[in-house]
């Protein structure tokens, strides 16, 4: 999942910690927030997998998400679950 921290209605570490408590979810913060405070927060508290700070370019999410993918254990997807290509980024 990709996720902001910087959200209008609720905190994103909220959510990235509602997410985590749920499930073994691979979180990649993508936001404009470069305090190392908060960063080292989201690895060691939250223990998201990346976080990129923006403006980066497209290409460098898609390399980071693609290393995710790589380094994730294979999971069987739940029956109706759709899962992103990484590929359908491609054209970005």
């Amino acid at each position: 999942m990709v996720i902001d921290i910087l959200l209008p209605d609720i905190d994103g570490f909220t959510v990235c910690r509602t997410l985590c408590s749920l499930k073994n979810i691979p979180i990649l913060i993508l936001t404009s927030c470069a305090s190392e405070e908060k960063k080292m927060f989201a690895y060691d508290q939250l223990g998201i997998s990346d976080y990129v700070i923006k403006p980066c370019s497209p290409r460098e999410v898609l390399a980071r998400l693609k290393v995710i993918q790589r380094y994730r254990p294979r999971q069987q997807s739940p029956a109706g679950t759709t899962f992103l290509s990484l590929t359908a980024w491609k054209s970005i």
